[in-house]
């Protein structure tokens, strides 16, 4: 058989084309449906000019699967407004004196050791403040304050903030005629019954003498890797008349948090594993702290926290968290929010790495939620009749950086960091969800109508290269329809 130059370049064309525009059929998947909008009006300062945004929980809460950085602020007539994201909120710093109060710890007058051989008696009052100090080796009640004792005890419990840290520890005490070098140690505790050591110290307080000066050291600068426990106790070489304690101490102040509560359902329990409990975001969220509130007393819940972006991603480890309600010393206590160190994510989980109680097993956990919304620093107009419909648009998830989306030092001219927080705040109406419009007719669709085509050329090639096939067989003598002879095949 032999082929005519035509009759082979029709067959390398139709090859040609068939063969791309398969592939890309296959490859090109079926347009996605238009997504919802969900927005929220813009209560905007009169004046405009920047202003401050701050998204909150139930807006986030109304747009599943959609990334923050889809976030656009909009005029009245849908023009973008150009934005930024605030850079992280700025702390001050604070310095305060504190008059601690003082104990004398109650010692045995006789040859006694020194720690205590009989029972610590302790009060306490609600807030964990000491109210009575003694042990049942003196029955008389605790030694008087102005006499002279080797140990004192420095009530903390309801002074030092969460975010303080000490300075410096200043001390004065009744001179004696001869003057006094002390050596002191200082143990820190959060219950006074076990206590760990400090930091140690050499103190003075020398008369003149001799034409010599009068000499004076009785100040403690505290230790910077130390934080503040609840209960300081001193431990001096020598008995001394303290009077007063005054510790100074820095704060560093950041914005106050937001608390949502939230409810992490427990996952289906599975044989020979510890029971978990999980939270699915609708966004990337983190949260600055957690805080477990357990339903009865006296429990006690040791977790492991997890998190990932998306089902079938590994769970990866954040740290571990020890959840507690219990009474101490007739006193009602919980423990505090645990600050979490971690990345945005979609998907939080609670392991449990202990036991755990039978009506916890199953049933969720009640965590709460501290948070710092993110917050969008955006240029608003002066027109009154554009800043009165502004809106905050979250919708489809769009290009990686948005239209109007800027960085901070380029909306802000002379920025610096933190003084976006001194802008004027616009508060945020309730979110709406706006359906998503209806598609376009096919045919105003240039990619549908790119496929159509596509499927039209495709199916021209497969007639040409049936019909070329066919001439073919003619040619070689070939009857389609008649049966092969016996014993043989057709030629």
């Amino acid at each position: 058989m032999t082929l005519t130059r035509r009759e082979l370049g029709l067959a390398v064309l139709a090859t040609t084309l068939t063969a791309p525009m398969g592939a890309a059929l296959a490859a090109s998947p079926p347009p996605a449906p238009p997504a919802a909008t969900v927005w929220a009006p813009v209560q905007a300062q009169p004046g405009g000019g920047l202003q401050r945004l701050a998204l909150p929980w139930a807006l986030l809460q109304a747009s599943p699967a959609v990334p923050l950085d889809a976030a656009q602020v909009l005029d009245a007539w849908g023009q973008v407004l150009p934005s930024a994201w605030a850079g992280a909120p700025p702390t001050a710093q604070s310095r305060r004196e504190l008059d601690v109060p003082l104990w004398a710890w109650p010692e045995h007058p006789g040859p006694l050791p020194r720690e205590d051989l009989g029972t610590l008696v302790l009060e306490l009052d609600a807030n964990g403040g000491v109210r009575r100090l003694e042990t049942r080796h003196l029955p008389g009640g605790p030694p008087q304050r102005g006499s002279g004792h080797g140990r004192w005890l420095l009530d903390l419990a309801t002074l030092r903030g969460s975010a303080e840290r000490g300075l410096d520890l200043q001390l004065d005490w009744t001179p004696t005629p001869a003057g006094q070098a002390l050596s002191v140690a200082l143990e820190g505790s959060d219950d006074i019954h076990v206590w760990r050591p400090l930091h140690q110290a050499q103190l003075l307080d020398l008369p003149a003498g001799a034409g010599g000066p009068a000499l004076q050291l009785k100040h403690i600068p505290w230790p910077s890797e130390q934080p503040l426990p609840r209960y300081l106790r001193l431990r001096f070489d020598q008995p001394v008349a303290l009077k007063t304690a005054r510790l100074s101490v820095e704060g560093r102040q950041h914005p106050p948090l937001q608390v949502e509560t939230l409810s992490w359902p427990a996952e289906p329990p599975r044989e020979g594993e510890p029971p978990r409990w999980r939270l699915d975001l609708p966004v990337a969220l983190r949260p600055d702290a957690l805080q477990l509130q357990l339903p009865a007393l006296n429990q006690l819940l040791s977790l492991r926290l997890e998190q990932r972006q998306q089902d079938g991603q590994p769970w990866q480890v954040v740290q571990r968290l020890v959840a507690w309600r219990m009474q101490r010393q007739g006193v009602e206590a919980q423990s505090p929010a645990e600050p979490v160190q971690a990345t945005s994510a979609r998907q939080w989980r609670l392991v449990a790495e202990g036991p755990v109680p039978a009506e916890l097993a199953s049933g969720p956990l009640r965590l709460q939620w501290h948070w710092r919304p993110p917050q969008l620093i955006t240029l608003l107009p002066a027109d009154p009749a554009a800043l009165a419909g502004v809106r905050l648009s979250l919708g489809a998830a769009g290009p990686a950086t948005p239209r109007g989306r800027l960085a901070l030092p380029t909306l802000m001219p002379d920025y610096q960091p933190g003084s976006e927080y001194q802008l004027p705040l616009a508060p945020l109406g309730a979110p709406q969800r706006q359906a998503a419009p209806p598609p376009p007719p096919a045919w105003q669709d240039p990619a549908t109508r790119q496929r159509w085509t596509l499927w039209a050329v495709l199916g021209v090639s497969v007639l040409g290269l049936a019909g070329l096939a066919w001439r073919l067989k003619g040619e070689m003598g070939i009857d389609p329809g008649a049966e092969p002879p016996a014993g043989g095949a057709p030629r």
